[in-house]
């Protein structure tokens, strides 16, 4: 459940709250990211940009769904097929070959995207490509749902604190990119240092 620290959701093409796509990471898959258009939100994506330089990508955490109860799973519209499109990197398909929603007893427990190597990039856009329908769901009524979806970052752990503290003494880029880190932190990050 670690929330990510470098990559985080800030665009979306659409969504129903004020939260915009701050759902998305946020390490609770009782919240959820939803398109508010209705249908099959194909070509609906969202845009996490990294706070800092100099990290690699090693995996995505994936709910599908609303994970918020298994009612809302079956509801809702799941992910069937994605997108990952990397600034600086070729793009990716993940397919979910089965509906989640057939696939689990717990909705909230995660699917993961690896990358061996890790990707290089500031920017990663995720673009909706298929749905499972929700339970019911008919074209046009349908909503679909992102409980998490978390870069994660070679960089991201708690322990990395101490030594984010190091590189800011260092100074240079490093000392630069851990300091922006560190900040975000907040009161953990100002004891570290």
């Amino acid at each position: 459940a670690t929330v990510p620290r470098v990559f985080r959701f800030r665009v979306a093409s659409t969504h129903t709250d004020d939260s915009g796509p701050a759902d998305l990471d946020d390490g609770d898959p009782r919240t959820a990211w939803r398109e508010d258009k209705g249908g099959f939100g194909r070509g609906e994506f969202v845009t996490a940009r990294a706070a800092a330089r100099g990290s690699k990508i090693r995996a995505l955490r994936i709910v599908p769904g609303d994970a918020s109860s298994t009612e809302s799973f079956a509801l809702r519209n799941r992910l069937k097929r994605l997108w990952i499109v990397p600034a600086s990197a070729p793009s990716y398909v993940v397919t979910f070959a089965r509906d989640p929603a057939s696939e689990r007893s717990r909705p909230a427990m995660p699917y993961w995207v690896h990358f061996d190597p890790p990707l290089e990039t500031s920017c990663l856009s995720v673009v909706i490509d298929e749905v499972y329908p929700g339970r019911g769901a008919r074209p046009r009524a349908g909503q679909t749902a992102i409980s998490e979806l978390a870069v994660l970052t070679d960089l991201d752990g708690v322990a990395l604190l101490p030594l984010w503290a190091r590189q800011v003494a260092e100074g240079g880029r490093d000392g630069g990119n851990a300091e922006v880190l560190l900040v975000r932190e907040g009161s953990p990050g100002t004891r570290a240092v």
